[in-house]
């Protein structure tokens, strides 16, 4: 979807695989269109996948991604989707078999409305000119009439005509923009976070076998590494590094910090210190680097008996003294002996 004409592509695939998307961009788009300066996609695995990668890469296409499990970073498409699945329910057959084969008709029917936030129809933002439709032709409106103007003509005019359609075009998605924001902020609850904080990531992964109703809906604790604007922070766990949205971070309100939490914290803030980076600093100014803590009084929410803490290592706090001189790799993890040459 063109987020700026709100031109729309559906394309059935018989998979999901990198392969099948990777030859349906270049083959149904970028041989008719072109290849779009920018790519704005999920994190799925097809679209994060080496060989789509290097297909954005060979037609120097800068390829974004959202934040895992936020579709509302892709929300023009996600809507497009809804939309998609409303027109299709009322054409598909009892055994819904069909689906693919009204998708053409279906996405030229939405390029030929006009869009209620730009005021126009994606044909006309897209191609410079409405598209002809069956009623077209029945009430005499596309019959064939010549305009007497030369091509440099005609295309000065048509560049013209595009140039102050975008325009409006323009003016109508900014007041859009500016009156969602107002509704947004009305119910966003802000939060900030600086390099070094402790935090909960909500999780919504499904797991075969486990009842989502069951599920801790917290993971954590998770430090802080990074923050990249306003709204989106790099987290760091065990093993690896998020980028995710503020929505789906809270902040730790434990007073036990596991020691090894504690240590890859302290390699945080040191890196932080060493390697300062503007755009790593972004947090508000008035959220202090202490810990946040809350109490009996000011929690509203129930102490951590429903997140999902790791406690593999909680007994490394009591034997501090015996791991003070192992050893450690490359990336500063220490090397211990299995407990059982411990004894």
């Amino acid at each position: 979807m063109d987020q700026f004409t709100r031109w729309v592509e559906a394309l059935p695939v018989p998979d999901q695989g990198a392969e099948t998307t990777a030859k349906k961009l270049v083959h149904e788009f970028v041989a008719r269109f072109g290849a779009p300066l920018e790519l704005h996609t999920d994190q799925g695995s097809n679209f994060e996948s080496l060989l789509f990668k290097n297909v954005c890469k060979l037609l120097q296409v800068s390829k974004t991604r959202t934040t895992p499990y936020h579709p509302a970073s892709n929300g023009q498409a996600e809507r497009f989707n809804r939309t998609l699945l409303q027109m299709i329910r009322c054409y598909v057959d009892r055994n819904q078999k069909n689906w693919d084969e009204h998708l053409p008709l279906l996405t030229a029917a939405y390029r030929s409305s006009v869009h209620v936030t730009t005021k126009h129809t994606p044909n006309r933002l897209m191609l410079g000119r409405e598209a002809h439709q069956p009623q077209d032709l029945w009430t005499g409106v596309a019959e064939l009439q010549d305009s007497g103007l030369e091509v440099p003509e005609f295309l000065y005019r048509l560049e013209e005509g595009m140039k102050e359609t975008h325009n409006i075009a323009r003016e109508n998605l900014r007041a859009a923009q500016r009156k969602q924001k107002k509704v947004y902020d009305l119910r966003a609850q802000e939060k900030s976070f600086s390099v070094g904080d402790l935090v909960y990531m909500r999780d919504t992964t499904k797991r075969i076998g486990h009842s989502p109703k069951l599920q801790p809906p917290w993971k954590g604790p998770f430090v802080v590494s990074a923050c990249y604007g306003p709204v989106l922070y790099e987290i760091q766990g065990v093993r690896h590094r998020k980028i995710m949205h503020h929505d789906r971070l809270m902040p730790y309100d434990s007073k036990v910090i596991p020691a090894w939490i504690q240590r890859q914290r302290n390699r945080v803030l040191q890196d932080s210190a060493t390697h300062p980076d503007p755009d790593t600093h972004l947090g508000s100014p008035g959220y202090t680097e202490q810990l946040p803590v809350s109490s009996a009084e000011t929690s509203d929410i129930t102490e951590p008996t429903q997140k999902e803490t790791y406690t593999e290592e909680l007994d490394i706090e009591r034997n501090t003294e015996q791991h003070k001189e192992c050893p450690k790799t490359q990336r500063g993890r220490e090397i211990r002996r299995p407990a059982r040459y411990n004894s």
